[in-house]
């Protein structure tokens, strides 16, 4: 487990491979264990102790030649006083549920 995980607040900047409707109809997955609040801008997850904040940003689209364009939404998870080990539990079932090509 990195140590990065001990930091509070510790937040993580991704890059992902979704348009915006794609994340919003997968992201109750990884929350549905979760009291959870999913609003335009993303959400706030409320723990036992701690918050988690999702903040999505504007699409974009990530061209690799004139013919195949991806879309690229950045999100940014911010950890408010969330312990390691709920983090690390978290992150795993949030990368799980945005995996591509699972079957």
């Amino acid at each position: 487990m990195s140590s990065e995980l001990y930091k509070s607040p510790f937040s993580l900047d991704r890059d992902m491979g979704f348009s915006r409707q794609e994340f919003f109809k997968i992201l109750p997955r990884p929350l549905s264990e979760y009291d959870a609040v999913i609003e335009v801008s993303g959400a706030s997850i409320t723990l036992e102790k701690g918050t988690i904040r999702i903040e999505v940003g504007q699409e974009r689209e990530r061209r690799l030649s004139d013919l195949v364009i991806l879309p690229s939404l950045p999100v940014k998870l911010s950890f408010h006083d969330v312990e390691p080990d709920e983090k690390a539990r978290f992150l795993h079932r949030f990368d799980h549920a945005f995996m591509k090509g699972l079957g």
